[in-house]
């Protein structure tokens, strides 16, 4: 059933084309949901979340393209690759720690951690560990424009790819 959203608090939200993704939930404490919307956010579809047994909290990271939407609580990732309606949970993948940011483009997936930086290209069926010069680099957003990934950073500015983020500067 559709559904207005006021009076939700939003900890993420993701556009491609004419579909919005928002993350939040309805009071403090309560779980949070994934919503879907392909009216600018008029009415709003719920979505399921999949079971998460290392996070209860907030989704705080969304990033889609197509039909592919990447997403993460603070340690689990998910995917899916049908616009929402089938999710894939991945706990702890790698050991990365504490996910800081997700970023989907038309090659990869990418995925800044506490442990690094992490690159897929087969949609998130597995993941690899890349980046050179990022050593010892918190990234905290990500973002690709023109087939260039921008790294911001806690205290390094903005770093940059030319390469999928096998090397930044």
């Amino acid at each position: 059933a559709s559904e207005t959203l006021s009076n939700h608090d939003f900890s993420a939200l993701s556009m491609t084309g004419d579909v919005l993704y928002a993350a939040g939930n309805y009071e403090a404490g309560s779980p949070c949901k994934l919503y879907r919307s392909t009216n600018f956010g008029t009415r709003w579809d719920s979505l399921a979340v999949p079971n998460n047994p290392l996070d209860r909290g907030d989704i705080y990271h969304l990033s889609s393209l197509g039909a592919t939407v990447l997403g993460s609580f603070s340690r689990t990732l998910i995917i899916s690759k049908d616009s929402g309606a089938h999710w894939t949970s991945f706990a702890n993948i790698l050991t990365i720690g504490s996910i800081r940011a997700v970023l989907t483009t038309d090659s990869a997936l990418y995925v800044a951690a506490d442990a690094g930086f992490y690159r897929s290209l087969d949609t998130g069926s597995t993941w690899n560990r890349c980046g050179t010069g990022m050593l010892d680099t918190s990234i905290l957003s990500l973002y690709e424009h023109e087939g260039a990934l921008l790294a911001g950073t806690r205290n390094g500015g903005v770093l940059s790819s030319n390469d999928r983020g096998a090397t930044w500067t």
